[in-house]
């Protein structure tokens, strides 16, 4: 058998599945962790490529305050 290789991640939402390439999903698990998102980087780590992330309503605020950080320039 072959080796299988990586291309996408599918992340599901409340607007559908999104898929993103494997490499921008390992700088998105680094922004989580850098935002103190570790369980939902913990959705990430669990379900690899097997299954769609599901992000629900429980990491929305948590990743808007994330992001808005980041986009600041903060950790």
């Amino acid at each position: 058998m072959g080796t299988r290789r990586i291309d996408s991640v599918r992340i599901a939402t409340s607007h559908g599945i999104v898929e993103i390439p494997w490499e921008s999903s390992q700088e998105l698990r680094g922004r989580l962790l850098a935002g103190g998102l570790d369980l939902l980087e913990d959705e990430f780590a669990a379900k690899g490529t097997s299954a769609p992330i599901v992000v629900d309503v429980t990491y929305k605020e948590p990743l808007a305050r994330s992001r808005a950080r980041l986009d600041r320039g903060g950790r």
